[in-house]
């Protein structure tokens, strides 16, 4: 029984301390066919629109298939921007993204992370080049991986010569609403105060 309380009061310290749900965007869901313009795609709760460029289907290639060609269309690609949100504007974080610039580049990137409209940073890097094998590159968020966010901005800016560029596997945390969070650590609480009280009644009502 003084197990059952540990473990209850253990369940009720972590539960206040929030609720997370990481996932990865994969886009296994795309309809296709390749090279179709990519409008708007929802996966696991989270929804990734195109706001910039002329963004199109890539089920051709990606890390695995399929991928979004960022950076379109193929031969005459012109800057891409794709926003992932959430429901309700409701938080997340941002790990990590897998990128390839194709021929020429090598390409940039920058991932501008929104809480209600204020940036709270912006994540840039390069995209190395493959010419005669096309390969992706994970990106690592590691500096901002834990500041919550409700829009992420994906801008992926093609080098010279680059025939496209790839974005796949958007690493993302969705984080509970505050009240979500309190509301089960409540009802653990109180579950775990409940056991302790009969814990103890069992016990005096066993020694008289």
């Amino acid at each position: 029984m003084a197990k059952l309380i540990l473990l209850a009061s253990a369940i009720c310290v972590l539960s206040m301390c929030g609720l997370a749900n990481a996932t990865t965007i994969t886009f296994s869901g795309l309809p296709g066919p390749n090279q179709n313009a990519f409008t708007t795609y929802t996966e696991s709760g989270f929804t990734v629109t195109a706001k910039g460029g002329m963004p199109e289907q890539g089920t051709e290639f990606g890390n695995p298939l399929p991928s979004v060609i960022i950076d379109a269309p193929v031969f005459a690609p012109v800057n891409g921007t794709v926003e992932v949100t959430r429901p309700s504007g409701r938080d997340f974080t941002f790990t990590s993204m897998d990128l390839a610039s194709n021929n020429g580049g090598p390409s940039t990137f920058s991932a501008e992370g929104f809480l209600n409209g204020s940036l709270q940073y912006n994540f840039t890097g390069n995209v190395p080049s493959g010419s005669s094998s096309f390969f992706f590159v994970t990106e690592t968020n590691s500096l901002h991986n834990t500041v919550p966010i409700n829009a992420l901005d994906i801008t992926v800016n093609h080098g010279a010569g680059t025939t496209s560029d790839n974005l796949d596997n958007i690493g993302v945390t969705a984080v509970s609403e505050p009240s979500t969070a309190a509301l089960l650590g409540s009802g653990l609480c109180i579950g775990a105060v409940v056991l302790r009280r009969r814990i103890r009644r069992f016990g005096r009502t066993a020694a008289s």
